[in-house]
């Protein structure tokens, strides 16, 4: 609940006392009547409704600094604003003519807008060759059907010579048609055929790969949009993705290609890979109105900066940080790198620890410490981020304090049309141009209103026991549904995708893996297909809570999940081995 109710509140009641005051003391009524309320006492409602109403939200917030501080300490992520998250696509420049590596956390800018240029991080490390698409075309063949991408060679590239192991493929376009074609891929294609073709289209050679050569993208851990600490519980992270910004999922590696000789390349113009699928969704299947594209990788407006300087002058416990950016209301900090101090003469140079990290040590030297508060701006609405200290010495003279922070743009990304995030920085390749293809999302906040981080906290609690009812799943999976918090529309929508889980029941389950005997859970999980948007995203929510289940499982354990649509098809996942220590 935003300040502004408090707010009002407070000014309301004080007004409805005082017309009660003045109908008791009709010498006071010209000052506190309706009519002619005197304006210094309008001034001191006004005052007092302020403060009280500040006071009010603090209680209703149910302690903040105690759920604050937990959190940081704990699950460092869900204190931090989720940034402006997009996918940019890269275009090989004429000269390239062999593979290039794009590695992950390259830094790209966007054009400026109101006096902002937005600064973004890619999330994918990225491989580039000289192709580009030329064509998609798909036949259907009875109960199935057929899928065909066409490539061409630029820059008079050798297929023989751009090492060719493996591809990355994105698709964009209308959701459920992006969705079904990656269901296809994923779990209907019976195998590829990869062809090289010449000028005129005819085969010089050809071969077969298997269906497990489609491998599909973002469930690695180093393929996350958002940096989770090492101590947290990465399950939860693709959970938070997958709310955030789906299309992340939208890709697949087509792996394990042949590397061609010259003699059987010979002259080489296209190349071509044609999905055999043996069975296809139940409806919405137009995989040709899905747009292919090459060389994609989400970004996310992340960057690392100094705030203005602090002066710690011992005259207010809270400082507010402003990151450096374009704009002085555009930036809103992410996480703290470091903290030092300055202090002319004896004491010099003063390396502040985070609170949280137990790194401050009075004995050994290292008993001055920072505290991070956070909390939403009146005005604006966003995440303000103050700090206070701790100093070990007891001197009063004032200390120059500057903080290294990784910081964002606030809401600044959202002006940005498609194609303007294409400006290079020092980290930007030079052999290709580059584009945002899609339209950055909302900055979403922590959920810091009345009592979500309690609700989190909960969650923390919880084990794999703790999953074996419905409405304890979606309870853990609403708490990470952060667009919902702020955005009614997306709220509605998620809590009628979670409504459709039906059931869920789990059986130990004894297997010999690796000739050891191990002792998992089979999962079994029972969906209602109408309450998704096709049966594509049924299985991308699925293959997200294989993933949960997974890491969610102890180590010496495994999990295996199975799933059952009401009106589609039914689904199932190899064993997967736990990652969760037991406590």
């Amino acid at each position: 609940m935003n300040f502004n109710h408090y707010y009002l509140s407070e000014l309301a009641a004080l007004r409805e006392l005082g017309k009660e005051f003045a109908d008791e003391n009709p010498a006071l009524a010209p000052y506190l009547s309706q009519q002619g309320q005197d304006p210094d006492v309008e001034r001191l409602f006004e005052g007092f409704a302020f403060l009280t109403g500040r006071l009010r939200q603090r209680l209703d917030d149910e302690l903040p600094e105690l759920t604050h501080s937990l959190m940081r300490l704990l699950w460092p992520n869900y204190v931090r604003p989720t940034p402006a998250i997009s996918t940019l696509a890269f275009t090989p420049k004429a000269e390239l003519n062999q593979k290039q590596l794009i590695p992950r956390g390259i830094s790209v800018r966007s054009e400026t807008v109101e006096g902002v240029s937005c600064q973004f991080k890619t999330c994918f490390e990225t491989e580039i060759y000289p192709l580009s698409i030329a064509s998609t075309q798909y036949n259907s063949t009875g109960d199935g059907g057929i899928y065909t991408i066409r490539l061409m060679l630029e820059n008079g590239a050798k297929i023989d010579a751009i090492n060719l192991n493996q591809l990355r493929f994105h698709f964009q376009g209308d959701k459920a048609t992006c969705l079904n074609l990656i269901l296809a891929l994923l779990n209907h294609c019976k195998h590829i055929d990869y062809r090289l073709l010449d000028a005129e289209s005819e085969v010089i050679t050809q071969t077969r790969l298997p269906a497990t050569s489609i491998k599909p993208v973002g469930f690695a851990s180093d393929e996350g949009l958002i940096d989770y600490p090492l101590n947290t519980f990465m399950g939860y992270r693709h959970i938070q993705e997958f709310f955030c910004y789906p299309e992340k999922f939208q890709y697949i590696d087509l792996t394990s290609l042949p590397l061609w000789t010259a003699e059987l390349a010979g002259e080489c113009t296209w190349v071509e890979f044609s999905f055999h699928f043996d069975q296809l969704p139940l409806s919405q299947f137009y995989p040709d109105r899905a747009e292919a594209t090459l060389f994609c990788t989400p970004i996310i407006n992340i960057f690392d900066t100094d705030t203005s300087p602090l002066l710690l002058d011992h005259r207010k416990t809270l400082y507010k940080l402003t990151p450096v950016t374009d704009h002085k209301a555009s930036g809103i900090v992410i996480g703290i790198n470091s903290v030092t101090g300055w202090q002319p003469g004896q004491q010099g140079r003063i390396t502040f620890h985070n609170f949280e990290s137990f790194e401050h040590d009075a004995q050994n030297g290292k008993g001055s410490y920072y505290s991070i508060k956070q909390s939403p701006n009146i005005v604006t609405r966003q995440i303000d981020t103050y700090l206070s200290f701790n100093l070990q010495t007891t001197t009063y003279r004032a200390i120059t304090v500057s903080v290294s922070v990784t910081a964002c743009n606030g809401q600044h990304p959202q002006l940005l049309p498609l194609g303007s995030i294409c400006e290079m920085t020092d980290s930007s390749p030079e052999f290709t141009t580059f584009k945002n293809i899609t339209m950055p999302t909302p900055l979403y906040a922590p959920p810091f209103e009345k009592d979500g981080l309690w609700s989190l906290i909960s969650n923390m609690s919880l084990n794999y026991v703790s999953l074996t009812k419905p409405e304890a799943l979606k309870k853990i999976l609403k708490a990470y549904d952060f667009p919902g918090n702020q955005d009614d529309t997306k709220a509605k929508r998620t809590r009628h995708l979670l409504d459709g889980i039906k059931n869920l029941t789990t059986d130990p389950v004894d297997l010999l893996l690796k000739g050891l005997p191990v002792r998992g859970t089979h999962t079994h999980l029972t969906l209602d297909t109408k309450h998704f948007l096709c049966e594509g995203e049924l299985y991308l929510f699925t293959a997200v809570l294989n993933e949960f289940f997974s890491l969610y499982a102890s180590i010496n354990a495994f999990n295996m999940l199975s799933v059952h649509s009401t009106e589609g098809g039914d689904y199932s996942w190899p064993v997967r081995v736990g990652q969760q220590p037991v406590i």
